[in-house]
């Protein structure tokens, strides 16, 4: 609903809380593990209910009536035309991040540990181009209905200019940092671990806007019902990142080269919704 605030103090809620229960259920009742499941379990169970007690006070239009109780066949359907190549998108990036696992557990316990540690650094790194394309979705989609076309072009391009800005300066400040950053997630990092983490962030997150280029044009493609076209794109990125990553690993025994399965991803994964958007947009400005 384009309320992006409120949103947000739901999540601080969850992560507060998440903190706070980890460390009750972790530190105090030795709990282990099973404790910090609780924790995250129990924490955005409250976020939820956080959530619906602010959208039902802020919009009275969204409370829970009798008649909505009902099934509604044409709106459960075209939910679920939208939902479903979403899904599978999803299922296709856990399989190519599966497989990458699977690549680089050939190469020894101290790749495996600093790959864990350097895709963490890595989505972080990632996350607020991947945020820039959701919000674009949002904005396209409202735009869409409104039938102003012009505005979805617009929106695009200052996510572009956007994403570019913030990659550049979250790039130069993984190429500064991205070593120290190792500490934080292994205690005593080798030196070994700490090349292999700078040439993972190198490779793969330091040309974030590649990632942010992809996001903008899957996401928009969403906002204007299109999502069986960002379906395509994913399912380039998938093959992309798997054949790239397979020949690093199982061709040419090269950590870099699957590195590289990441931004080949990005740009396989843009091609398809890139000239799908440009199309759909002269379709709509014609009408």
């Amino acid at each position: 609903m384009g309320d992006s605030q409120t949103a947000l103090y739901c999540l601080i809620v969850s992560v507060l809380s998440n903190i706070g229960l980890d460390v009750l259920f972790v530190a105090v009742f030795r709990w282990g593990v099973a404790g910090s499941a609780w924790a995250t379990a129990l924490a955005q169970a409250l976020s939820a209910v956080v959530a619906a007690v602010l959208l039902f006070h802020k919009y009275p239009m969204m409370r829970m009536r009798r008649q909505d109780l009902r099934l509604h066949g044409k709106l459960l359907r075209q939910i679920t035309v939208l939902a479903i190549p979403i899904a599978v998108q999803s299922v296709f990036n856990n399989l190519g991040n599966l497989v990458a696992q699977s690549a680089v557990n050939l190469f020894g316990e101290a790749t495996m540990a600093a790959y864990t540690a350097a895709s963490r650094i890595g989505t972080l790194a990632l996350m607020p181009v991947e945020t820039i394309g959701s919000s674009l979705s949002v904005y396209a989609s409202q735009n869409h209905g409104a039938g102003k076309p012009q505005r979805i072009r617009q929106g695009v391009r200052a996510s572009l200019q956007l994403s570019l800005v913030v990659s550049t300066v979250l790039g130069v400040f993984l190429l500064l940092c991205g070593r120290q950053m190792t500490g934080l997630f292994l205690a005593e990092p080798s030196a070994e671990i700490l090349t292999v983490v700078q040439r993972f962030l190198l490779i793969t997150a330091v040309p974030g806007i590649l990632a942010g280029v992809m996001q903008v044009y899957q996401q928009v493609l969403r906002g204007v019902d299109r999502a069986n076209q960002a379906l395509m794109g994913g399912v380039m990125q998938l093959i992309t990142k798997i054949a790239v990553v397979a020949v690093g690993a199982w061709g040419m025994w090269n950590l870099d080269v699957v590195w590289l399965g990441w931004p080949a991803s990005f740009v396989a994964g843009t091609v398809i919704p890139y000239f799908c958007f440009q199309k759909i947009v002269r379709e709509i400005e014609t009408e």
